[in-house]
């Protein structure tokens, strides 16, 4: 029996379950039968998690390097108004969702002091 590591792999690194059923030496009835497992659906989305987690992380490590660049593009009189203001644009853009997520998770991080506790009285 093949590996549900085999199916997994095969499943993130190939553009359709048919490519994925045929690079496991599997059908797709196969696939998606052991897709619909318990067991299988938990490690899949593992995987997919720390893929999503890795990418996430390398993203971050860049954030200063591309606001630093966007900030120089704005700022520099020589590129043309609209390309400024694109990069202004892109700048509040961003601060303003990145201000929204950190508000809405304090109000969490708040609601599940406050739930805490309640359940601890």
């Amino acid at each position: 029996m093949i590996e549900n590591e085999v199916v997994i792999s095969a499943l993130l690194t190939e553009p359709t379950v048919q490519k994925a059923a045929e690079k496991c030496g599997l059908s797709q009835r196969q696939i998606y039968e052991r897709m619909k497992t318990k067991n299988f659906k938990e490690e899949y989305h593992q995987a997919k998690r720390s893929i999503l987690e890795a990418v996430t992380n390398g993203l971050q490590t860049r954030l200063t390097a591309a606001t630093e660049t966007a900030i120089q593009i704005m700022q520099d009189a020589e590129n043309a108004p609209q390309t400024r203001l694109n990069a202004c644009s892109l700048i509040f853009n961003q601060c303003q969702k990145l201000t929204e997520t950190v508000d809405i998770v304090n109000r969490i991080e708040s609601l599940e002091e406050m739930q805490g506790v309640e359940q601890n009285e």
